[in-house]
């Protein structure tokens, strides 16, 4: 697994497995230095970070990797997987954060999957579990979710979440009021950050 991590946070040119070796402790320890390198370039305080958490979303992105290539792993085979991976107390800014750290590559997935088939089983089983994670998830369509509430109230969590809606032009999420009036201050006068989102924004 930690070959599979190296190759997904350094190239993006990854070699999935089909069983991952158990290095624990290596991928714990390489998970603790993404998170201390990320946490530098955070936009202010980053919440507490949990590696345990990092590490249960570890296995859920790799899962979805694996029903890219290997098709045998059906829908309910993956559904199943992911409520035995189930992550207590997910709605903290804790989980949120540190579960970003790999859960952030979810939209990624998400468009592999979507070029293959538009109906693709493995799709609404990953926008589902994606809807539980708001900041990770911009960018996939039909999780239109808000920010949880301990994240509207940390700054630098709503900051970051703003700038990843900025970053994809996640239209569907300006539905909110709040996230739209924050936004549209980001982008101001430069409309050429992301014109989508600037026209949307023009009339509110």
């Amino acid at each position: 697994m930690l070959n599979f991590l190296t190759q997904l946070f350094e190239t993006g040119d990854i070699v999935v497995p089909r069983q991952p070796l158990e290095d624990r402790v290596s991928v714990t320890n390489y998970l603790r230095e993404c998170e201390s390198t990320g946490r530098m370039g955070w936009p202010g305080l980053a919440p507490e970070f949990n590696v345990e958490v990092a590490l249960t979303a570890t296995q859920v992105v790799l899962l979805f990797c694996q029903s890219v290539l290997y098709r045998e792993l059906d829908e309910v085979f993956v559904a199943n997987r992911i409520r035995n991976l189930e992550i207590s107390n997910a709605e903290s800014a804790s989980s949120q954060y540190s579960g970003d750290l790999v859960l952030r590559f979810l939209p990624d997935i998400y468009d592999r999957l979507k070029r293959t088939t538009a109906e693709d089983p493995i799709l609404p089983v990953l926008v589902n579990f994606a809807k539980r994670w708001p900041l990770s998830s911009v960018g996939i369509p039909d999780t239109g979710v808000n920010p949880l509430p301990e994240c509207y109230a940390i700054p630098s969590m709503f900051r970051a979440y703003v700038d990843r809606i900025i970053q994809r032009e996640d239209v569907a999420r300006c539905a909110d009021q709040q996230v739209a009036k924050a936004v549209k201050a980001a982008i101001g006068d430069h409309r050429e950050l992301a014109p989508c989102l600037a026209d949307y924004l023009s009339d509110r």
